[in-house]
């Protein structure tokens, strides 16, 4: 059985969720989750589809897709800026 190549990468986004590339709002949630963590004095490490990202890709993608609209937010007394 043949299936041409947008059949499988439909397959693949909707019934596995795997994505090439990740939307705006997954970069807006990682740099939240980040920041709240930074704020608790934690480490991070991204993990997607079982792969780590590089702290690279993510300082480039958080940059790319939370340059505006920043919140403040109170953590523990403590005030962090995200983009979400």
């Amino acid at each position: 059985m043949k299936c041409r190549k947008a059949q499988f990468e439909r397959r693949l986004k909707e019934k596995w969720g795997l994505r090439k590339y990740r939307k705006r709002e997954d970069w807006q949630l990682v740099s939240l989750v980040i920041e709240r963590r930074k704020a608790l004095g934690k480490e991070s490490q991204l993990i997607i589809d079982g792969k780590e990202v590089s702290e690279d890709k993510v300082k480039k993608e958080t940059a790319r897709y939370c340059s505006t609209g920043k919140r403040r937010l109170q953590i523990n007394g403590e005030t962090i800026h995200s983009c979400y």
